[in-house]
């Protein structure tokens, strides 16, 4: 902890440790000797966020750890206050308080400093070596003079806020308790904030308002231009993109902001700021509308478990930097299916910040490590079901180069699932070892991406509790059978080969509509069954994050 706190002071406190007033931390890991300490932070006020990792390995050692400093026009905090003899250790390079100074510096450490709040900030690139980061704080709930009620710029958003969002809470009160947050929206133009509108999915039954909170604070303050929020509102810009690239900033707790997807994920206000009416519908017929862009082309058919896996990696590795960071290693994978090499996919983390995945070798040089394994075992090293160098000595796995990366990948991926930043995986490996994947079908791809939507969507179990059968045909021909069991977990719907004995909805969708999401189905039974899981087609797996 001691060298966290030095790397704190050293980046935020030019070295003067009068500077720090009290840390609060939980160590995640340990640490052994001759290893080193990699410090990532950022600052909001005050206040500096860090987390510590072990550079050799990667290993979280200290996570959920906060460095408060001193202002610097708090007098309560100054020099005056400590012991005439308190004197810096030298052999600490003037980083440690020494023995004489500990005993009187209270215990400072708090939940949060009252009365002051971030109110714009720029996030650290921590792959950019060098960047400045600036910090603006200000009172809370204060707006560079602007009033809650903005100056009328902002009439497009606050109409989204004060109509479809208004509506969208009512219709979705059991969203409340499973979201518990309190937002804050701080809309800008220019720079400027022009309007803030609260969303409260904590108290009572939910509820939306123009202004701050009206008790506490938020749980989390987004700030965003008022265009991008307008577009992301409907639909036309994914808001982890937008995070990614700077348009939106995010105060507070950053995890809580994933949960919005599920509030937006079903409708959005489509070029409106109301919604639109369904059209009407042919008997047996029903409408699922979509907001994937998805080249069809690109949907995997080979019938390899591995070509499915790596294309969830390619659209979901942007969501990671932390793991590409960690990670500046150029893998190649050789995918065999008894003992024949079927395909090659290369990972390559070096070339670009947000690292890389397509199909054939590294077009960067030489690969780091090459790793020549058998399609069904492949899978099974990336959902923690085989251990890389168990592997190595059963001789199912052939390495060219370092063996250990392999291992640090296998064992970074691993805590990412710890983490639970990879809830579909129990439900996704157990559908795929369950079951060969059908050469020639693009539905076997999209299965899987609907199950790391749903799983995103809990409310699902609630409103929809039956199964649902998927008769996927191609040339008018029945050519694969899926159900969609809502009654056996709590937490998400699970896909199962083969249609249910009794079911209230039966889908019979074309391969390739499918894919697309085109609204081309038919549907026997119940069409409000169907309509309750449109949510599943409406929402882009992006915003999934793992």
């Amino acid at each position: 902890m001691g060298y966290a706190v030095r790397h704190v002071l050293r980046e935020f406190a030019d070295y003067n440790v009068l500077n720090f007033k009290s840390i609060k931390t939980r160590f995640s890991g340990p640490i052994t000797p001759g290893e080193t300490i990699e410090t990532h932070m950022w600052k909001e006020g005050n206040r500096i966020y860090l987390q510590s990792f072990i550079k050799e390995s990667g290993k979280q050692i200290i996570s959920g750890a906060y460095v408060d400093l001193i202002e610097n026009n708090d007098k309560s905090y100054n020099s005056t206050n400590y012991s005439p003899n308190s004197q810096l250790s030298e052999n600490e390079n003037n980083f440690g308080l020494s023995s004489q100074m500990m005993p009187n510096v209270e215990d400072l450490i708090v939940d949060e400093i009252d009365n002051y709040s971030v109110k714009e900030y720029q996030a650290m690139d921590e792959a950019n070596q060098g960047s400045s980061v600036q910090y603006v704080c200000a009172p809370y709930g204060s707006h560079d003079g602007q009033s809650d009620g903005g100056d009328g710029q902002s009439s497009r958003i606050d109409k989204i806020f004060g109509g479809w969002l208004s509506v969208r809470i009512r219709d979705h009160k059991e969203l409340v308790p499973i979201i518990k947050t309190v937002y804050q929206w701080n809309i800008t133009k220019s720079g400027k904030i022009i309007t803030v509108w609260t969303l409260d999915l904590k108290n009572g039954e939910g509820s939306v308002y123009k202004g701050s909170p009206n008790t506490g604070k938020a749980d989390c303050t987004l700030t965003i231009d008022e265009e991008s929020a307008v577009n992301v509102f409907e639909g036309r810009e994914d808001a982890m993109k937008a995070f990614m690239g700077g348009k939106l900033k995010i105060a507070g707790n950053i995890l809580a902001a994933q949960k919005l997807q599920q509030l937006w994920a079903e409708e959005a206000p489509r070029g409106s700021v109301s919604l639109d009416q369904q059209p009407e519908l042919q008997p047996n017929h029903v409408s699922i509308t979509s907001s994937n862009n998805l080249d069809d082309s690109s949907v995997p058919v080979s019938g390899l478990k591995c070509d499915i896996v790596f294309t969830v990696f390619k659209n979901r590795m942007h969501e990671e930097p932390d793991l590409v960071r960690r990670l500046k290693v150029v893998f190649q994978f050789n995918i065999t299916v008894d003992g024949q090499q079927r395909t090659t996919w290369t990972c390559d983390n070096k070339s670009r910040p947000e690292g890389d995945v397509y199909l054939g070798t590294p077009k960067n040089g030489k690969p780091d490590c090459t790793v020549t394994v058998e399609d069904d075992d492949f899978l099974k090293l990336m959902v923690g079901k085989l251990n890389p160098q168990r592997a190595f000595m059963m001789g199912k796995l052939k390495i060219k180069g370092n063996i250990m990366l392999l291992q640090k990948l296998n064992s970074l991926w691993l805590d990412l699932q710890k983490a639970g930043k990879a809830p579909e995986l129990p439900f996704l490996t157990d559908m795929m070892l369950k079951t060969a994947v059908i050469p020639g079908l693009k539905s076997e791809s999209m299965i899987v991406e609907l199950v790391q939507r749903m799983v995103r969507l809990p409310q699902l179990c609630t409103q929809v509790s039956t199964l649902i059968g998927f008769n996927i045909t191609k040339d008018n021909k029945s050519v694969s059978k899926w159900t969609l069991d809502f009654t056996k977990n709590k937490l998400t719907g699970v896909f199962e080969r083969g249609l249910p004995e009794k079911s209230d909805c039966i889908l019979t969708i074309d391969d390739n509509d499918f894919c697309i999401s085109s609204g081309r189905i038919q549907l026997d039974g119940d069409r409000s069954v169907a309509q309750k899981i449109n949510v599943l087609f409406t929402t882009p797996t992006t915003k999934s994050k793992l």
